[in-house]
Parts: structure tokens; C-alpha cells; sequence
């Protein structure tokens, strides 16, 4: 019987030949023709098998070499693979048992995930003693000396990055009682150099600039104050002034009033000398002068105002009449607020000059603001009151054709004069032609030594009632003043006018006493005049009962 096993296709065909013969030995006879058909159809496919299997028998063949590797071959593999497991897991677990704990604060050794990047000159720890350079030859610590050593380098270098971050380094120890802080900032200020333009951000003269100041204190004015005056970029000119602001040092003063004079620090220079003292005074005073802008001027005297003493005052008196109205204006307001203060009077021969070169060049602003300087300083008691009376005289007697000075100097005497000064004010009203407000301050003094001059312009039509109203304050002193106003004609033969007459006649009622009784009585024989005569007769006549 054939055996029930599958024919491998790869058995050899030597192998296959006795099977079957043995098997072909059994079949009948009738049976063999057609075995013969079906063996030669094998044979030609079995040939056909082998030709395309000729290429993949080599192949095959290792395949199966591989597959069939005897079993003690690979019982050593394991072997070998187990052997070195266990010694790699040795090595490992010796390291380990040996290896010191690792600090927080260590610096990693390789740049794997969640590490620290290694820093330039970075070296890892070796066994001996612990390395105090870098690769560099530069000092790894973080003490003052080190970091300035690697500060200088890095300049010289010019490394800004690495500049920067020693600069940082720098900022840590910058503590209130760091005895080296001078000397940090003298670094710093030498590179930042004497450039005449703003460095640019990113460089280190831009950087170390910044640093120095942030180490400056009040200590450092009076060297700063020398950086001030020596320092021509804009921007570090700014800085400066912050610092020394922030400082309210007096020390700073000579450096600072100069700015006075500058357009881009003026302001800046004003608001810092004004919350300083009195000793600065000296240093702002000459920009005070005229051959100062007024811009100057006036910001001088701001700070003379906050700051000044009666050295002070002195000066800024003269500056109320300065030709300049802005200079003027602002000297006056400081002047009165520092005269109470300081007790300082005002030049008012100077003030009466200002107003009489005033009038002579028709300055019509010079004239206004002496003539307002003379009424603030006025005082009945003022000591200087009859200088002033009589310097305004004179500028009464200046040409004046337009007459911009008559309200002031004619104005201004009246207000300084007294009754002592009757006499003066009978020339002024004489002078004047009988200016009202000359009429007005004879009225308010009532003396009978103006009568005279009074009763003169009862024959001016246009002063005679005003004339009337001063000679009637006077009263009886006037009365002989007026008498010869109610005649016909005046003593010099000249005829006295009709209205004058009257005017005369009725003020006799009113002022007269029994004196002027026989004068009315032989003017009431007058037609003209009999009137106005019997009624002051009979208004002298009721007085004396």
C-alpha cells in the first residue's frame, strides 16, 4: 500500500524512482500503458520544476541550514547572551554603589533633555583639588575681584554679550555696605568713554554707562557734577541731571546754574537750583545781568525767588525797571515777595529817574510801570516821601507833548506831597493851568497860603467853580483872597468880568464875616450885583448874631 505521507516538492527524484517502481511492479499489466503517458507528463513537469527552481535552490538551501542549526549551537548562544547580561548589571550596579549623590546646585555634563545648556569655559568637576580658573585662565568665582577681572577682559574683548552678564554678576553684589562701590563705578564710567554721540543700544560704552549710574550715590556729586560740565551727549546730560535731582545736593550748583543759559536744560536747571539753598545764591546771581536772554533772566530770578537772600534782593530791585517788559514784570512780583521777606526798600530816586527818561522819550510803558512802583511803595510815613515829591516836580516841568507823563508825574506828586508842600502845589497848579486834580489836593489841605492862587482863577470861566469849591474849603482864611473879585475891576485897574463878580460876591456870603459887611453893603447900590449882594449881607448878618 503507498504511503499516506505527502510528497515534499524539494525530495530528490532519485528517491522518488524505486517508490514508484516498486509501486508500478504491483499494478497490472493493462494498467501500464497509460501509467507510462502519465509518468512521461511527470517526468516533463518535474523537469519544467527543476529548470525554474535552479535559481532558488542556493537560497533555499542556507534557508534551511539556518533552520536546521543543531541545538547545542544555540544552547551556547543563550548561554553567552545570559554570561553577559550578568556582567553588564555588575558594572552598573558598581557605578552606582560607588558614584557620590549628585548636588542640586551641580552643573549638568551633557546637554540631554531638561538640562541646564553647559555654559562657554564650562569644565566638569575632576577628582583633586577644585579648579579656581577657566579654560581662559580667567577666575570662576562670583567675589568682587574675580567679576571685575572678567569684566576688564570682556571690555578689552569688547564681548558684549559675556560684558553683560558680568555686569549682572556686578548688580548681586551692589550692597549699602560695599566699601568698593567707588571703585566699581570708576570702572564702569572708563568704558563708558567720552563718546560725542549717544552710543548705540547693544554696545558696551551704552551699558556700562546705565551701570554706572545705578552705582552712584549722593557721595559721588561732586564728581558728577565735573561729568556735567565735561559731558556733551544730549541723552547722558539727561541722566545726570535725574541723578543730581535725586540728590538735592548744593554741591551741584556750579555745574548746574550754567544751564541757566541753555535752552534744552534751562527748565530741567531751574526746578533742581530752586530745592536747593541759600548757598547756591552765588552761583546764580550773574544770570541775573543784562547781557543774560531774558529767557535766562527770568529763570534766575525764579530761583532767587525760593532760594535768594538780601544779596539777592538788591539786584533783582534795579531789574523791576529793566527796558525789557518780561524782565520787568517778573522782577517785580519776585521783588515784592522778597522785599517783605527781607525788608528791602525800593530804589525810588532810581524809580523817579525811570519815569522822567520815561516821559522824555515818550516811553509809554516805562511811564506806567514807575508810576505803578511809586503807588505800591507809597507810605504817608515813608522817610524818602519829599525826595519823591520833589524829584516828581521835576518831571512834571519835562516836555511832555503827547502827554503820556502828565497823569504820572502830576498824579505821583499829589499822592507823595503833604500840607508842608502847599507852597510847591500853588506852582504846580499855576504851572498846570488849574489841573483839576491839583484844585482836588488844595481842597483835601485847606490852607489859606493857596487863597491866593485859588481866588486867581475865579476870572478863568472854565476854573471858576472849581476855584469856588477850594476857596469855600478854606473858608475865613480866604475871604481877603476873594474880596477884590466882587469890585468893578481888579486892584491893576483891569476890569473884573460879571460872572466873576457874582461868583465872588456869593462866595462872600459863605465864607465871610464881618469884614466884607461894609463891601456888600456898597455893592447892593449896584443894580447889577444888588441882588446877589443884599442876599450875602444877609447870610454874614445871621452868622454874627
Amino acid at each position: 500500500m503507498p504511503s499516506s505521507r505527502s510528497r515534499r516538492p524539494d525530495d530528490d527524484d532519485d528517491d522518488d524512482r524505486p517508490r514508484r517502481g516498486r509501486r508500478d511492479d504491483d499494478d497490472d499489466d493493462d494498467e501500464r500503458p497509460r501509467r507510462k503517458r502519465r509518468d512521461d507528463d511527470d517526468d516533463e513537469a518535474r523537469s519544467r520544476r527543476r529548470r525554474d527552481d535552479d535559481d532558488e535552490r542556493p537560497r533555499k538551501r542556507r534557508r534551511r541550514e539556518e533552520d536546521e542549526t543543531p541545538s547545542g549551537g544555540k544552547t551556547g548562544i543563550v548561554i553567552g547572551a545570559v554570561i553577559g547580561l550578568v556582567v553588564v548589571i555588575g558594572v552598573v550596579v558598581a557605578v552606582v554603589a560607588t558614584r557620590k549623590p549628585r548636588n542640586s546646585t551641580d552643573t549638568p555634563t551633557n546637554n540631554t533633555p531638561g538640562d541646564i545648556t553647559t555654559p562657554p569655559g564650562f569644565r566638569p568637576p575632576v577628582s583633586g583639588p577644585t579648579p579656581t580658573v577657566d579654560a581662559e585662565g580667567l577666575p570662576i568665582g562670583n567675589d568682587l575681584d574675580s567679576v571685575l577681572v572678567r569684566l576688564k577682559h570682556r571690555f578689552q574683548q569688547n564681548d558684549f554679550f559675556r560684558y553683560q552678564l558680568e555686569t549682572e554678576n556686578l548688580r548681586f553684589l551692589n550692597k549699602p555696605d560695599l566699601t568698593r562701590r567707588v571703585e566699581v563705578f570708576r570702572i564702569l564710567r572708563t568704558h563708558a568713554g567720552a563718546p560725542t554721540t549717544q552710543p548705540q543700544v547693544g554696545t558696551i560704552p551704552f551699558l556700562a554707562w546705565q551701570r554706572a549710574m545705578d552705582w552712584t550715590k549722593k557721595d559721588d556729586v561732586p564728581e558728577l557734577s565735573k561729568m556735567l560740565t565735561a559731558e556733551k551727549v544730549e541723552q547722558r546730560q539727561s541722566d545726570l541731571f535725574g541723578k543730581l535731582a535725586a540728590f538735592k545736593d548744593p554741591r551741584c550748583a556750579e555745574a548746574v546754574a550754567p544751564f541757566l543759559a541753555s535752552q534744552e536744560r534751562r527748565n530741567a536747571a531751574e526746578t533742581m537750583l530752586k530745592e536747593l539753598d541759600s548757598s547756591i545764591e552765588p552761583f546764580v546771581l550773574p544770570y541775573l545781568g543784562a547781557t543774560n536772554a531774558k529767557e535766562t533772566r527770568v529763570a534766575a530770578l525764579q530761583v532767587v525767588s525760593a532760594v535768594g537772600t538780601k544779596e539777592s534782593v538788591k539786584l533783582v530791585e534795579p531789574m523791576t525797571r529793566d527796558p525789557d517788559l518780561q524782565v520787568s514784570h517778573h522782577a517785580k512780583i519776585v521783588f515784592e515777595k522778597m522785599s517783605k521777606n527781607f525788608g528791602v526798600e525800593m530804589d525810588l530816586a532810581a524809580v523817579v529817574k525811570a519815569l522822567k527818561d520815561g516821559i522824555a522819550a515818550q516811553n509809554a510803558g516805562a511811564i506806567n510801570d514807575a508810576y505803578q512802583q511809586l503807588t505800591k511803595a507809597y507810605r504817608a510815613d515813608h522817610p524818602k516821601r519829599a525826595d519823591v515829591f520833589k524829584g516828581l516836580l521835576d518831571c512834571c516841568a519835562v516836555n511832555d507833548p503827547k502827554g503820556f507823563g502828565k497823569l504820572a508825574a502830576i498824579g505821583g506828586a499829589l499822592k507823595w506831597s503833604s500840607k508842608d508842600d502847599v507852597e510847591a502845589i500853588n506852582g504846580l497848579l499855576v504851572s498846570t493851568g488849574g489841573e483839576s486834580v491839583v484844585f482836588l489836593k488844595l481842597k483835601e489841605y485847606k490852607d489859606p497860603k493857596s487863597a491866593d492862587v485859588v481866588a486867581s482863577f475865579l476870572a478863568v470861566p472854565l476854573k471858576m467853580n472849581e476855584a469856588v469849591a477850594v476857596l469855600k474849603e478854606i473858608g475865613t482864611g480866604a475871604e481877603k483872597s476873594v474880596q477884590p473879585f466882587a469890585s468893578r475891576a481888579a486892584p491893576n485897574g483891569v476890569a473884573i468880568p460879571f460872572a466873576t463878580r457874582l461868583a465872588a460876591i456869593e462866595l462872600l456870603g459863605d465864607i465871610g464875616t464881618g469884614n466884607s459887611v461894609g463891601g456888600l453893603k456898597q455893592l447892593a447900590a449896584d443894580p447889577m450885583v444888588q441882588a446877589a449882594a443884599n442876599k450875602s449881607l444877609m447870610k454874614i448878618l445871621a452868622r454874627l448874631k
